[in-house]
């Protein structure tokens, strides 16, 4: 792989080609390299110069990270606890297992539109979950928690609590 990139990298002069890689030590050690290459032209010829980073920690870091988040993850929906980010710019909520799990989605979701959630819930829970959004953002609360029902496709209803914190960017 390491030669077909280099082979790749000296084709395309003057472009600037980045890479990761496994590599293995002289002792056996496993090390993770960032390689960054750019083919030149002059001196007579073409040269490929090639910058090279131990990365080892960082990948550590990722893997260890993508650990706990898996962790996290299992542990929200055992618990039927999760947690959502709602950017009211795009209408998106990116949600956690657990969230999904509470809110009776497939598994694999890990966003919906608001439009999508709140269609989930009652007209009157809904009317008073605005209420309160509209009345958090006029004033810049930090904290907005509320109570509420969603209808899951059996038509049985359920109690949600919910704590959020609100976040406002430059202009609110």
């Amino acid at each position: 792989g390491a030669r077909r990139w280099l082979a790749s990298c000296a084709q395309n002069a003057d472009t600037i080609a980045t890479t990761e890689m496994r590599k293995v030590r002289r002792d056996g050690s496993a090390m993770w390299v960032r390689k960054v290459a750019r083919a030149v032209r002059g001196f007579g010829g073409q040269a490929l110069i090639v910058v090279c980073e131990d990365i080892t920690e960082r990948k550590k870091t990722e893997l260890a990270l993508a650990e706990r988040e898996a962790q996290l993850g299992l542990a929200g929906k055992a618990a039927r606890v999760g947690s959502f980010i709602v950017d009211y710019a795009t209408r998106r909520i990116q949600l956690s297992p657990g969230f999904a799990a509470i809110h009776g989605l497939a598994e694999e979701t890990d966003e919906l539109t608001c439009e999508e959630w709140s269609a989930r819930m009652p007209p009157d829970d809904l009317a008073r979950f605005e209420a309160l959004r509209g009345q958090v953002f006029a004033e810049q609360r930090r904290e907005l928690n509320i109570e509420y029902r969603i209808v899951g496709a059996d038509g049985e209803a359920q109690w949600i609590e919910s704590r959020g914190l609100v976040s406002y960017d430059g202009n609110g």
